[in-house]
């Protein structure tokens, strides 16, 4: 079962106000969920824990190590009747009821109602957070790209009329997004873009050189791009993709 943290109270920077934020602390994959070929996962949980995104108070886009974090977030005790208030001040608050409903009480009002960190997940987002690249560090622009890519992908996976983004700004992201990733890492996503940019060659030539553990994201990769597709790919599940006979895959190599 996917778990989440207790919240935790951070200060936003720009504008000191107060805002919440969990993590996931353990993850559960479900199955009748799809997966896509640019590496994007659907689970309800997707994005939780996202280490940037925007202060509810003020909409200013920051990464949240550049917020303070205070202390796990303070919830709110049960209200207790005037009977039951009674009875724990006569037995000397052993459960410690009317210690929280007092410390509850003294906080300012902005901790008690604070909300919860806004995470990004639209393009406009994205193009928005980019706008500060001057600021950031590589893996911040390379994250926050990667996330773009996605999000400019997805008229494809809502089949909808049309991009959000521009084909000529999506392909310059993604080639920005390949100048980023090291030549000796990240090899299924780097086959991704240059498949997705119709550089099918380039895609094929990297097939090889991918680990065994990937496999079987590379054999579809290489199927599409031997197709000439360039379009983003729902990858079937793994039942789905059984039945290839070791033909196929030896061929694959």
């Amino acid at each position: 079962m996917t778990q989440l943290s207790g919240p935790t109270l951070h200060r936003c920077p720009a504008c000191n106000g107060y805002f919440t934020r969990s993590i996931l602390t353990f993850l559960h994959f479900y199955d009748d969920v799809p997966s896509w070929s640019d590496g994007k996962n659907e689970q309800w949980w997707a994005g939780i824990g996202s280490p940037v995104g925007r202060c509810p108070t003020c909409s200013k886009i920051l990464w949240i190590d550049d917020a303070d974090a205070l202390m796990p977030a303070p919830e709110k005790p049960a209200a207790l009747s005037a009977l039951a208030q009674l009875w724990h001040l006569l037995t000397g608050d052993r459960s410690g009821k009317l210690k929280g409903e007092r410390e509850w009480s003294s906080l300012p009002r902005e901790i008690k109602e604070a909300a919860r960190f806004i995470r990004l997940s639209t393009v406009q987002d994205y193009i928005d957070a980019l706008a500060h690249i001057a600021s950031m560090l590589p893996d911040q622009e390379e994250y926050l790209r990667r996330k773009l890519w996605w999000a400019s992908n997805d008229h494809h996976r809502r089949r909808s009329d049309g991009p959000e983004l521009e084909v000529k700004a999506a392909r310059a992201n993604m080639e920005r997004l390949l100048a980023l990733l090291p030549s000796d890492a990240w090899t299924l996503e780097r086959v991704e873009l240059y498949r997705q940019l119709g550089r099918f060659q380039e895609a094929l030539s990297l097939i090889p050189s991918i680990p065994p553990d990937q496999w079987r994201k590379a054999y579809l990769q290489q199927q599409w791009a031997e197709a000439g597709d360039s379009s983003v790919r729902v990858i079937p599940p793994r039942s789905a993709t059984h039945t290839q006979t070791s033909q196929q895959r030896a061929r694959a190599w």
